[in-house]
C-alpha cells in the first residue's frame, strides 16, 4: 500500500508527548506525535491536526527504538497495565531495658532496678510489580520517600520529621510478569522513663507512609513516568527529597 505522508524537514524532538521527526528509511522525514501503537502499527498525529495509521518498520532504526520506547512508558503509566502494590511490614520489633538506682521516699536505695525501656520497631513497605502489557518494561528506576517522625528527647538537636531516601534499578520485567521487591527499613522508637527516676517522659514514633515513583532516564536526564503515595494524600502533601535525614539515635 502506498503510504501518503506530509514530510517537513525538522530537528529531531527527545520529549515524549511533543512533536518528533521521524525518518523514513528513503531518508524523508514526516514531523508527528505518537498517538499509539498495536501490533506493529504506529498511530501518528501531524503537524496539520490529521492521524495516520503506519507500519513501524518503515522508519529507520532509531525511530523504531523511539516508538517502542514510547509504548513503554505508556505502559508504564498506565494503571491498568502496570500495577504497583505496597504493603507496610513490620520486619523486626525488640526491646532494651536501662537499668539503674532508685530511691524511694523513704530514703532506700534500691540499685540494679528498670528504669527505662525502649521499644524498637523496624519498618520497610512490600513492593509488588505486575506487568500486564505484552511486552517488556526495563530501563526502570523504582525511587521512594519513606516519611516518619520521632520524638528524640533533647532540645540541643533537631526533632520531627524525618525522611528515608531510596532507589533501586530495576531489571527488565517480562511481559505478563510479575516481580516483587522490599525498601529499606527505618528504625522508630517509644522510650519511656520511670516516674521514680527523674523526670518521668515517653518518646514516640511513627511511620507516616511513602511516596514512590517509576522513572528512567531519557537523554541523561531524569523522567519520571508515574508518581504515587500511600497514603494517596501523601502525594500533595510531602515534599520530595533527593537525600535522606534521619532521626538521631534514642537516648541512653
Amino acid at each position: 500500500m502506498k503510504l501518503f505522508l506530509m514530510m517537513c524537514l525538522v530537528s529531531v524532538g527527545s520529549v515524549y508527548g511533543e512533536y518528533h521527526a521521524f525518518t523514513l528509511k528513503d531518508g524523508r522525514t514526516l514531523k508527528a506525535e505518537i498517538v499509539s501503537f498495536n501490533s506493529g502499527k504506529v498511530s501518528l498525529k501531524r503537524s496539520d491536526g490529521k492521524t495516520i495509521p503506519v507500519p513501524a518498520n518503515v522508519f529507520i532504526e532509531a525511530d523504531v527504538a523511539y516508538i517502542k520506547k514510547w509504548a513503554m512508558f505508556e505502559g508504564v503509566r498506565s494503571t491498568s497495565k502496570f500495577k504497583l502494590k505496597l504493603d507496610r511490614r513490620n520486619v523486626k520489633s525488640w526491646k532494651k531495658e536501662r537499668l539503674g538506682t532508685i530511691t524511694d521516699t523513704s530514703g532506700a536505695v534500691e540499685n540494679n532496678q528498670v528504669v527505662g525501656r525502649t521499644d524498637f520497631n523496624e519498618v520497610a513497605f512490600d513492593v509488588k510489580l505486575d506487568n500486564r502489557n505484552k511486552y517488556a518494561l526495563a530501563d526502570l528506576i523504582f525511587e521512594y520517600n519513606i516519611y516518619y517522625e520521632q520524638d528524640i528527647g533533647n532540645r540541643n538537636a533537631e526533632s520531627g520529621q524525618y525522611v528515608l531516601f531510596g532507589s533501586t534499578k530495576l531489571a527488565a520485567i517480562g511481559p505478563q510478569s510479575k516481580r516483587e521487591l522490599m525498601t529499606k527499613t527505618v528504625t522508630i522508637f517509644k522510650d519511656e522513663s520511670n516516674s521514680e527516676f527523674m523526670n518521668s517522659r515517653v518518646l514516640k514514633g511513627d511511620v507516616h507512609g511513602i511516596v514512590y515513583r517509576i522513572c528512567t532516564m531519557q537523554d541523561g536526564k531524569k523522567v519520571v513516568l508515574r508518581s504515587e503515595g500511600l497514603p494517596e494524600k501523601l502525594l500533595e502533601k510531602m515534599t520530595w527529597a533527593k537525600a535522606s535525614k534521619l532521626a538521631p539515635r534514642p537516648p541512653k
